[in-house]
């Protein structure tokens, strides 16, 4: 009885060495990823004239207004154009340019596009956390404490959770420290203009990004709770990693 409960706190230790260097390995490949793809943004694309914005935007307002006097057009495409006109004459009067692809909140804007990665990697996570401990055998150490069931539950879905919290914020903050190296900390003040009741309001960049960021995540906490769900009911890894994500490429 002992050697058989020796065995199973060795499984246990094990499985949670392997879960902190597969977590840890997902770290190294989300700031791969980011660094690659600053690189080639910074080097192998193109990068916009960045002196003409303002007869960009005039040519743009004037390709609008004649959009919106084509008749046949919808009334609520109508209201775009009339937004993004009064937007672009804002940043024409107030001398703020747009954000650009080739700039620190462009960039940081891109990166948000990771978040898909970060969705496949908590997938990943999630699927293990609880379906591995059938498979190896350890989760009898966990039922046989006082812990209810639920709890024991609550708490792994809770850190795959804080998990992907902290990719997310890691993924914000090396984009914003590697966007200001390759384009510099120029214009990190910028506000971002939007249309709202009835006029143009600057909002701070870093809300409108975090709120880019929450609004993306809807995705990652959905898939992330349908492979937990999967993991736990059927206690199989492979079919929850499976199913997540076919349905996050979806």
């Amino acid at each position: 009885m002992k050697l058989h409960k020796m065995i199973n706190l060795i499984r246990n230790e094990n499985m949670k060495i392997s879960h902190r260097i597969s977590t840890w390995i997902m770290v190294g490949a989300l700031i791969l990823i980011i660094i690659v793809a600053g690189l080639l943004y910074r080097f192998a694309m193109p990068q916009g004239d960045s002196t003409g914005w303002k007869e960009d935007l005039t040519k743009q307002n004037q390709s609008s207004q004649t959009m919106i006097n084509t008749a046949g057009i919808p009334q609520n495409t109508k209201e775009i154009y009339v937004k993004q006109i009064k937007i672009n004459e804002y940043s024409i009067k107030n001398d703020i340019q747009p954000v650009q692809a080739n700039t620190l909140w462009g960039f940081v804007n891109l990166a948000s596009g990771f978040i898909m990665f970060i969705s496949l990697f908590a997938i990943i996570i999630g699927s293990g956390i609880v379906a591995s401990e059938f498979s190896g055998g350890t989760i009898k150490l966990l039922l046989i404490r006082p812990s209810k069931r639920w709890k024991i539950l609550a708490s792994k879905y809770l850190t795959v959770i804080l998990y992907a919290l902290f990719m997310l914020i890691l993924a914000f903050s090396f984009s914003f420290l590697l966007g200001g190296i390759l384009f510099s900390f120029k214009g990190v003040n910028q506000p971002f203009l939007k249309y709202a009741n009835g006029g143009v309001q600057e909002v701070n960049m870093v809300a409108h990004i975090i709120g880019i960021y929450a609004l993306k995540s809807v995705n990652l906490v959905m898939m992330v709770t349908l492979a937990f769900m999967i993991s736990t009911v059927f206690r199989d890894s492979g079919l929850a990693i499976g199913i997540g994500v076919f349905l996050l490429t979806m």
